[in-house]
């Protein structure tokens, strides 16, 4: 059936989805992590406009509509060469497709995160967010990840405050132990509740992930993912670290 036929599925399935993302909307801002401000230095409200459109994109796939993959932030920029950096993650790890963005607080705190927001329907995301320092050899102070299972039953098991452990599986080898995170708080009904966690790991860690060719994240029997355009991302944000001039993205 051509995307744009009409179902009689579909009007009671938008109206589930519809529901999630009223849900979602109605109620009151999302909390900041440690990061400094919440996913890209913009505090909650990038993280509920990030929600809605993972639930919107749901509602599109209930019609039919292809979903958008991804798309930059308006001052998202890309490294084209980064020599500290580059060297750090290796000739033949290294990615240029991806995209962050760097930004800077009222106090002159800096950060730099990854530069895309998504609209795809999948179980898990991934996005980060890196606090800078002044010192141009070692820029990165700590980064916060956030990482999203879009899993009910997972959030039941985990609300309100996680007692299992975050572990990340690199390059099907080193496994490391980001301990318990920390939940945000679902605003949606329980039956559309996802499990929204962060963490923070330490700059040595986020050099390993940003060499990483694959990356596996797993917290009790549940296990996700990122996309190839997340991973490409996670690596921007460590080289926009070394080197925060970049070239605006086109759009």
């Amino acid at each position: 059936m051509p995307c744009h036929a009409v179902s009689p599925r579909w009007p009671p399935l938008f109206r589930q989805a519809a529901v999630a993302v009223k849900g979602h909307l109605r109620r009151a801002p999302q909390p900041r992590g440690p990061a400094g401000g919440g996913r890209l230095g913009s505090g909650g409200a990038a993280r509920h406009a990030g929600r809605w459109l993972a639930l919107a994109g749901t509602a599109l796939a209930l019609l039919g509509v292809p979903p958008v993959r991804a798309q930059a932030f308006p001052d998202a920029i890309r490294i084209p060469a980064c020599p500290v950096a580059d060297s750090l993650i290796g000739a033949e790890r290294l990615r240029l497709r991806g995209v962050a963005v760097v930004r800077e607080d009222s106090t002159g705190r800096r950060t730099a995160g990854t530069g895309h927001r998504f609209l795809e329907l999948r179980n898990f995301h991934l996005t980060a967010l890196a606090r800078l320092t002044e010192d141009a050899a070692a820029p990165i102070q700590r980064v916060q990840l956030d990482v999203a299972f879009i899993d009910r039953v997972l959030y039941k098991r985990l609300a309100p405050e996680p007692r299992d452990t975050l572990w990340v599986t690199v390059d099907d080898t080193l496994r490391l132990m980001l301990g318990p995170p920390r939940m945000y708080p679902s605003h949606a009904e329980p039956e559309y509740a996802a499990a929204y966690l962060w963490t923070t790991v330490t700059p040595a860690t986020f050099l390993a992930m940003a060499r990483a060719r694959r990356l596996e994240f797993r917290i009790h029997d549940r296990k996700g993912r990122p996309s190839s355009q997340e991973m490409d991302d996670v690596q921007a944000v460590f080289r926009a670290a070394y080197c925060p001039a970049g070239e605006p993205v086109v759009q």
